[in-house]
């Protein structure tokens, strides 16, 4: 912009750049300018994802500055923990998933039957592994979930009929 930062664009650049949103923007905007200059290929493909990833995490980390800054003490703590025990249950589920995918692909190949048998020997078992690790590392919201699932749904209430539909159904 040089000296002519004083123009619409330029102020408008200026107080963007005082917004919350603007850090993992930035964050963001130099992951994927430095992978494009470092990787090639799939590289830059899984690159572009990771960015995402990290410029979110900048965006968590900043917010609860900001936030313990203006409220106090918000109690992270507790989300951490629970951040890190969902991680540990996916990450044991990931795994699970990662070798019922490769034992699809020597079965059945790389093809369309050979990726349906990959979601179901890798997605099923992963599902009920992530269940098994969540609840033996106490994930209180996988709790509450199960027990919404378990819980049947409240009986629907009979429908009304419209004025229209009795008078219809008692005949001329």
């Amino acid at each position: 912009m040089g000296d002519n930062w004083n123009t619409p664009t330029g102020r408008e650049v200026v107080w963007r750049l005082r917004s919350a949103k603007c850090a993992p923007l930035l964050a963001k905007i130099i992951l994927v300018l430095l992978a494009r200059e470092v990787l090639s290929g799939d590289a830059q493909v899984i690159a572009l994802n990771v960015s995402t990833s990290l410029s979110y995490i900048v965006g968590a980390v900043l917010g609860h500055v900001l936030l313990t800054r203006r409220f106090g003490r918000l109690g992270f703590l507790a989300v951490a923990r629970t951040v890190a025990r969902i991680a540990i249950a996916a990450a044991i589920a990931g795994v699970i998933a990662w070798g019922g995918v490769y034992v699809a692909h020597l079965i059945a190949g790389s093809g369309r039957v050979g990726s349906f048998v990959a979601l179901i020997l890798g997605g099923i078992p992963a599902i009920v592994v992530f269940v098994i690790a969540g609840r033996a590392l106490h994930i209180s919201e996988l709790s509450d979930i199960l027990g919404a699932l378990r819980r049947r749904p409240a009986a629907a209430p009979p429908e009304r009929q419209s004025a229209t539909s009795e008078r219809e159904s008692q005949g001329p």
